[in-house]
């Protein structure tokens, strides 16, 4: 269930969802009105590349891959982002990835594309 703030004051988010991730530490995420998911935070990936599970409310309807920076003992790269729409959330292995401020799009969720 998200967290939606005062409903007596306008917003542009829909609520906010803790995340279920692997490291132990409590993140979450931002639904936007627009249907944006939004993380907002950094996080480190498991040894099976497990980098969290989406709530069901922020899963796309399928799977998703996207270009992210991932710090690998302090140098930077890139790599691949997958979101299945099961909600889990892979990269690389034992990797910090830096998805604060990261955003994808579910309005395909809700709006068909044909």
């Amino acid at each position: 269930m998200a967290e939606t703030g005062n409903p007596n004051v306008y917003t542009i988010y829909k609520g906010k969802y803790s995340i279920t991730a692997p490291d132990g530490l409590t993140h979450y995420c931002l639904l936007s009105n627009t249907n944006d998911v939004i993380f907002m935070g950094d996080y480190t990936s498991d040894s099976s590349g497990l980098v969290c599970t989406l709530p069901n409310e922020l899963c796309p309807e399928s799977t998703l891959a996207f270009p992210v920076c991932v710090d690998n003992s302090n140098t930077l790269s890139i790599d691949v982002l997958e979101i299945g729409a099961n909600g889990n959330v892979y990269c690389t292995p034992n990797q910090l990835i830096k998805l604060k401020g990261f955003s994808f799009n579910i309005s395909c969720n809700y709006y068909s594309g044909s």
